[in-house]
């Protein structure tokens, strides 16, 4: 009995540390963030940008976007371009708008780990005319699969302690 009393004891405290440790990690890292300033957006549909933020290797871009084109957007995809100090564009995601009927606003949200963003330049395209390489930027880094894998955690406290 005293045996798992101990295991016990041991899991929580690691319970407690990783928990402990994950917030002191997510604290220090949303400091590093730089917040950016978009110089231009899209009048129609329009796009309103409500937190974009970059350190030197990743970054994040939140907003709406507004159908303000008086009918269906279908088969469409908003594109953002970003760009570095000198203009260079360093990598591009989409955001499927297919479903954005007339009048409707959309929430975006989007992470990017491309090198030293500067801007964001924003455009609608048809998805029709994407390859299939291009149709992996709707997947890449959707914040939507950024889960904790909790039995992986579980595991590792097994591994660790037992």
């Amino acid at each position: 009995m005293d045996k798992l009393k101990k295991h016990f004891k041991r899991i929580v405290i690691f319970i407690i540390i990783y928990i402990l440790l994950d917030i002191l990690t997510f604290n220090i890292m949303k400091t590093v963030y730089k917040k950016k300033e978009v110089k231009e957006s899209l009048s129609t549909p329009k796009v309103e940008v409500t937190e974009f933020k970059t350190t030197v290797t990743n970054g994040y871009i939140n907003g709406k976007v507004t159908n303000n084109t008086g009918a269906a957007l279908e088969g469409k995809a908003l594109k953002m371009d970003f760009f570095s100090k000198n203009g260079s564009n360093v990598g591009t995601k989409l955001v499927d708008l297919s479903e954005l009927a007339a009048d409707q606003t959309s929430d975006f949200a989007t992470k990017f780990n491309f090198d030293n963003v500067e801007n964001v330049a924003f455009s609608i395209i048809n998805k029709s005319e994407l390859n299939s390489e291009q149709m992996n930027w709707f997947n890449w880094d959707d914040i939507k699969n950024n889960k904790t894998n909790w039995i992986v955690v579980l595991c590792a406290a097994i591994a660790l302690f037992g």
